[in-house]
């Protein structure tokens, strides 16, 4: 079920940690794709260890779980609002919005959707030594 800590996956996440994850959120396809504790998110699934992930990484690499991406942080930074990742979280959100819109608002020149906004991929050198 959705945003639930299904209790018979615990045990796959026993070596990273004695403790669960707050919230899970699954794929399309149902199976848990990221974990939300203490204020961060990880990626999880049955074939690796979970991992942290930054906030925008989870909502740009997830996009139809965004709603749910930044309700959950929310929810956390009310529930800790005098923790300094609280401060983090917020500042995260709110460089990815602004973000966001300058994309869109560029997008929209050019006719570009929503759904075509990504992570951007990092820069590599090409093997000539030139980006």
């Amino acid at each position: 079920p959705f945003g639930l800590i299904p209790d018979d996956n615990q045990a796959m996440y026993a070596p990273f940690t004695p403790r669960p994850f707050d919230v899970i959120l699954p794929d399309a396809l149902g199976h848990p794709a990221l974990g939300f504790r203490d204020g961060r998110w990880f990626r999880v699934g049955a074939d690796q260890p979970p991992h942290p992930v930054a906030a925008r990484a989870a909502i740009l690499g997830n996009p139809d779980a965004a709603g749910p991406i930044v309700q959950i942080m929310c929810w956390w930074m009310r529930e800790h609002p005098r923790e300094g990742h609280a401060v983090d979280l917020a500042t995260e959100l709110a460089l990815l919005v602004g973000e966001m819109s300058r994309e869109m608002s560029r997008g929209a020149s050019r006719g570009t959707t929503v759904r075509e906004l990504r992570a951007p991929r990092p820069a590599l050198p090409a093997r000539s030594g030139r980006y």
